[in-house]
């Protein structure tokens, strides 16, 4: 809706800033959320009492064709395979 604003305002540039601003926002919030997501995976992943089946799962998931995770262990963080 803002990018809308932003193009039907003839690109103004109060709106462009908030276009920016919630552009901004929205990458961290995305990066915020997905190392909190792989972090609940290591820890998963770390746990004794984990089941085989989540773990090879959540293996699976960490070395599948996306970008590399950041994996927790021995409270470090390790981002290259």
């Amino acid at each position: 809706m803002l990018y809308h604003k932003y193009t039907q305002n003839n690109r103004s540039q109060t709106d462009f800033a908030k276009v920016q601003d919630a552009c901004k926002l929205i990458n961290d919030l995305i990066v915020e959320n997905k190392n909190a997501y792989y972090g609940r995976l290591s820890k998963k992943l770390s746990n004794l009492k984990t089941s085989p089946k989540a773990y090879w799962s959540i293996l699976k998931s960490f070395f599948s064709n996306k970008k590399n995770p950041v994996l927790l262990v021995n409270d470090e963080y390790i981002s290259d395979f």
